[in-house]
């Protein structure tokens, strides 16, 4: 913490900074990453494509309750004939990352960025017109804590999965099982 703390500190103070947001969702089809920037930048070998004014991303907010906070990302100016292709896509429970990263004045990447948002994609909606606009709403992954267990320590939810898995197999005469201990 401290070093990201002086990293903070250090760009702020820095002659030149010049903020900018990265977003990279797991779609289906593969990874899409986008960045605020009006100009493509590469990190780790990965393409952010610049949509500049063509994106934006909602604040980012987090408090001192275990509970999942949302985030919502748009993109504006979206072709037309790709509406149909991008309202086909399963995106619910998909990873969502957004992160945030500095250029110095030559427009170099000033360290690793950070990353204040890692969750999971929860609903895809589309306003179709003359500028057609995409909104993906995204929910941390605390999400998963909110959300219902299902499966059970039985031999049959087990093999519903797994048909060869025998491990849980004696799991309800060990239920029942009465162990003394301390015989002489």
């Amino acid at each position: 913490m401290r070093n990201l703390q002086k990293f903070l500190v250090d760009a702020v103070n820095a002659p030149h900074v010049r903020p900018f947001t990265l977003v990279t969702m797991d779609f289906p089809d593969g990874p899409v990453r986008a960045s605020s920037l009006p100009f493509d930048v590469t990190l780790d070998g990965e393409t952010y494509y610049g949509v500049s004014l063509l994106g934006t991303v909602s604040e980012i907010s987090e408090g001192l309750d275990t509970r999942s906070y949302g985030v919502n990302v748009t993109l504006n100016g979206i072709p037309s004939e790709f509406c149909n292709y991008i309202a086909q896509q399963k995106i619910q429970g998909r990873l969502i990352k957004i992160g945030l990263g500095f250029l110095d004045a030559e427009e170099r990447i000033i360290s690793e960025p950070l990353w204040p948002f890692v969750g999971r994609m929860d609903t895809l909606d589309m306003k179709i017109g003359p500028e057609t606009s995409v909104s993906i709403a995204g929910e941390t992954l605390l999400i998963d804590w909110e959300r219902p267990r299902l499966r059970k320590f039985t031999d049959a939810d087990q093999k519903s999965r797994y048909p060869n898995d025998r491990g849980l197999e004696h799991v309800a005469e060990v239920a029942n099982k009465e162990l003394i201990w301390g015989r002489a």
